[in-house]
């Protein structure tokens, strides 16, 4: 079916193609999974087809989905557009995810990665707005993201920012604000990550919490100084 849906982009011009489109949409005749499957190998066609700039446009203007493949070419093409959508999408990851259904999830990640250094070289500051935006309501999905441009840029605007994730009840989202902090290598930090640590009623009473107490202890992280041993291993997801 794959090379049928190739076949038929060739053959059709853009305006015909967006009808298509939205037919495989509204059609009662397809049940919402053979909808999704149809829109998808229709889509997977565009993003191959060299005529599709602009129904690559469209697709991601109208329906939130575009393509690590093409990413670069369309910034190319039209940066100022382009730059626009990658904002719109970076400040709603979890919508972005669900309407790119259709890729890997890898594929996603990496293109979430590609959108936030395309933010970050055009407008650092907006890159670093969107950043905070996303730490104020972690996306479990792409936090690793986050935290991982954190430590790469060492910006200690981000501190007061991931302060308050120590005290929550997630412990994801704790490891990660740890390893992060300290990595500032910055004894007042560490004196502050300490501090908050201690106030963490989970941490200190929760059966399922022992063993990260007991990392933390362990590694100097409660006394604020931490070693070699406060050097967390946290799994970065993508």
């Amino acid at each position: 079916m794959t090379n049928l849906y190739i076949e038929l982009v060739k053959r059709l011009d853009n305006k015909s193609l967006r009808s298509f489109n939205n037919f495989l949409a509204e059609t009662n005749e397809l049940n919402s999974q053979q909808k999704k499957l149809h829109r998808n190998l229709l889509f997977n066609a565009i993003t191959k087809n060299e005529k599709g700039d602009e129904l690559l446009w469209y697709f991601w203007e109208k329906e939130n989905r575009v393509k690590l493949i093409n990413y670069d070419d369309l910034i190319q093409q039209d940066p100022i557009r382009a730059f626009k959508l990658t904002k719109s999408n970076l400040k709603s990851l979890e919508k972005y995810y669900i309407d790119n259904h259709g890729m890997s999830d890898n594929s996603v990640y990496m293109l979430a990665k590609s959108m936030l250094n395309f933010t970050l070289e055009h407008e650092r500051e907006i890159g670093i707005e969107i950043i905070k935006y996303n730490l104020a309501n972690p996306p479990d999905k792409f936090l690793g993201m986050f935290t991982r441009k954190i430590i790469e840029l060492q910006d200690k605007q981000f501190i007061d920012v991931m302060l308050p994730m120590l005290e929550g009840d997630y412990q994801y989202f704790v490891q990660h604000a740890v390893v992060v902090l300290l990595s500032f290598n910055d004894d007042a930090v560490n004196d502050k990550v300490a501090s908050s640590l201690k106030r963490n009623r989970s941490l200190r009473v929760s059966d399922n919490w022992t063993w990260l107490y007991e990392q933390f202890e362990v590694g100097g992280v409660l006394d604020g100084k931490p070693n070699n041993e406060g050097r967390l291993r946290v799994e970065f997801r993508h």
